[in-house]
């Protein structure tokens, strides 16, 4: 179906089965008979589906010159080499935790590094401290003693 006066042309193919092109290309809609489609209009991409997004690339780059926001139940990011967050500042923040896990867990910082809360566990066979000036609570200090060697007793 093609309307020129109105600058729309619409492809249908079965009962809800569609692409449709309008306003002299500044909108074209794709959309299938389960409801998933794919608009682009303008500047703006709009793509929507009850099921799986699968994207399957080579390299992938993205450019984003607003803010990204992410909400989702479950976000899982697996790396086969090297992982890096970068920024101004980072944060982490977990309503029920934030665990930092592997062979070999690195905190490293140009500046100060604040490490701290009501409870600080740290589990691990081998904890190196180099800094060249400490500054620990009472608490802290008694529990990276213990650590180091139970039989080390601080004020």
């Amino acid at each position: 179906q093609m309307n020129s006066k109105a600058g729309t042309a619409c492809m249908l193919v079965g009962e809800d089965n569609f692409v449709q092109i309008e306003q002299d290309g500044e909108k074209i809609t794709t959309q299938n008979g389960s409801g998933s489609f794919v608009i682009l209009e303008g500047n703006n991409i709009e793509t929507n589906c009850k099921g799986d997004k699968k994207y399957t690339t080579g390299t992938t780059q993205w450019e984003n010159k607003g803010d990204f926001n992410l909400n989702t139940a479950l976000f899982n990011v697996t790396s086969k080499g090297n992982a890096t967050i970068s920024g101004t500042t980072v944060s982490v923040t977990g309503s029920a935790g934030v665990t930092f896990r592997g062979p070999t867990v690195s905190v490293k910082s140009d500046g100060a590094t604040t490490i701290g809360g009501t409870s600080v566990d740290v589990e691990t066979p081998v904890f190196n401290l180099q800094a060249g000036d400490v500054q620990l609570s009472n608490a802290a200090a008694r529990a990276i003693a213990a650590l180091v060697d139970p039989y080390i007793t601080h004020p």
